[in-house]
């Protein structure tokens, strides 16, 4: 079995893990009670691999600023789209993982 893909999208993008989440909503809902539970107009919100965007645009409107990084550059495109139909706001999205933050020094493996 191969992943859906997205008709108007070039460059092979497999979304079968985005659909499969955004079509489960018990997970979906999860992911939007957890988002609500941390949200505050004076906090930032961070998601690393943040994929089309949906939760990023969501987030957006619960933050201060919401940043998404996506490593993927078709990905990153999709999401650059799906959060402009968003209109202007305080959202940022950028071409990386969680390296670029330099989070690894501070972590602790188990």
């Amino acid at each position: 079995m191969t992943d859906p893909t997205y008709q108007t999208i070039t460059g092979g993008f497999h979304l079968g893990h985005h659909l499969e989440t955004v079509s489960d909503a018990a997970r979906v809902a999860t992911i939007c009670r957890a988002t609500d539970y941390h949200a505050s107009p004076s906090k930032a919100f961070l998601e690393l691999g943040t994929g089309t965007g949906l939760f990023l645009d969501y987030a957006s409107h619960r933050y201060a600023r919401a940043v998404g990084a996506e490593l993927d550059p078709v990905v990153l495109d999709v999401a650059r789209r799906t959060m402009s139909s968003s209109g202007p706001g305080n959202w940022e999205l950028v071409a990386g993982d969680a390296r670029m933050f330099g989070w690894q020094s501070r972590l602790m493996y188990c």
